[in-house]
């Protein structure tokens, strides 16, 4: 009897989600465990609404190719990953490179994008976006993310 159940069982669930793991959602389309995960995630975080992606590099680069947006400029260490270089490639805010974990050079890349017409604080229209790692994936570096995070705070 106990063996019936669970075939039984098993037979609903291969109807309802088959059997391996198919596609992705773009291929195959949506099934109610990814909306009730989502669900579940937007709960805990305590948000609208929550998206999972397909891999870290595909949510990296949507993140950097569309919450930038024209007016905004993006400030990145120079060894961030390729992912986050890729999306802001593809985006539409301006973007400006600084040397690797170099303090000094974020605040010489923040002061010259600041000169160059997006001056610090309420006066500048759009959004001055640092983006760096915390730990590089590729080499193990360690941001030295307090005194660049003192930085950030100086242009606004």
């Amino acid at each position: 009897a106990e063996m019936a159940t669970v075939r039984q069982e098993q037979q609903k669930l291969t109807g309802e989600v088959g059997l391996g793991s198919t596609g992705s959602r773009l291929l195959t389309g949506n099934s109610r465990y990814y909306e009730a995960t989502e669900e579940m995630l937007s709960e805990f975080h305590g948000s609208e609404s929550a998206l999972i992606f397909n891999s870290g590099f595909d949510a990296n680069f949507a993140l950097f190719a569309y919450l930038p947006q024209p007016g905004d400029i993006v400030v990145f260490d120079e060894l961030v990953h390729a992912s986050v270089r890729e999306g802001l490639r593809a985006g539409r805010a301006a973007c400006r490179p600084f040397a690797h974990n170099d303090v000094a050079a974020l605040r010489h890349a923040l002061a010259s994008v600041s000169a160059a017409g997006s001056a610090p604080q309420s006066s500048r229209r759009g959004n001055l976006i640092v983006a760096l790692e915390t730990v590089y994936s590729m080499d193990g570096h360690c941001a030295p993310l307090a005194e660049m995070c003192d930085v950030a705070e100086e242009f606004g």
